[in-house]
């Protein structure tokens, strides 16, 4: 009887684990975190959507007739509002909640229906606070939102900054601003 032995190289490699139980996670291996706004309720909405501390976010329509959001950093200067209007918001940087931000950019300016749900799903940047904010226009085309994000916790800012506003033309609208940590 012969004995044959061969050197190994390297040691072998461990078995597998068992099978993960956490939450789902995205390749990078942060968590996302999902916002569904409440139902717009009223006939018209205009509207913005910033999340700051994000290092991936997409928002999108998920009842009633959908239509896209645009991503695109806030950045300082006035940035177009929506996608369908030539108007733009300035002042951005004005505020501690939206400097820096991602912004949103909804498609349509105010023909959104009552109803409407949309939702927002983030990445956290690191290991940094990450803050959710909508601003509407105050008055009867807000969809609600200042008093149903109100009873889910969000911090109500109502229009405090006054250098942030969508503008048409020469006119200035103030937005009603409303943020909440995620």
């Amino acid at each position: 009887m012969a004995l044959l032995c061969k050197e190994l190289p390297e040691m072998p490699t461990v078995s597998p684990t068992p099978r993960p139980t956490g939450p789902p996670v995205t390749i990078s291996g942060a968590p996302e975190v999902t916002f569904t706004f409440p139902a717009t309720a009223t006939k018209r909405f205009i509207h913005g959507i910033s999340v700051q501390g994000a290092s991936s976010v997409k928002a999108s329509v998920v009842r009633k007739k959908k239509f896209p959001y645009y991503v695109m950093p806030f950045g300082t200067g006035p940035i177009r509002a929506w996608g369908n209007r030539n108007y733009n918001i300035e002042g951005q940087d004005t505020t501690p909640y939206t400097t820096g931000a991602t912004y949103l950019k909804p498609h349509k300016h105010k023909k959104i229906d009552r109803g409407t749900v949309i939702e927002v799903v983030m990445e956290r940047e690191g290991n940094g606070a990450m803050v959710l904010c909508a601003f509407v226009e105050p008055g009867s085309q807000n969809g609600n939102w200042p008093q149903s994000l109100a009873k889910l916790g969000w911090t109500d800012h109502g229009t405090s900054y006054d250098e942030f506003y969508w503008k048409e033309g020469h006119k200035k609208h103030p937005w009603h601003l409303l943020c909440m940590p995620m």
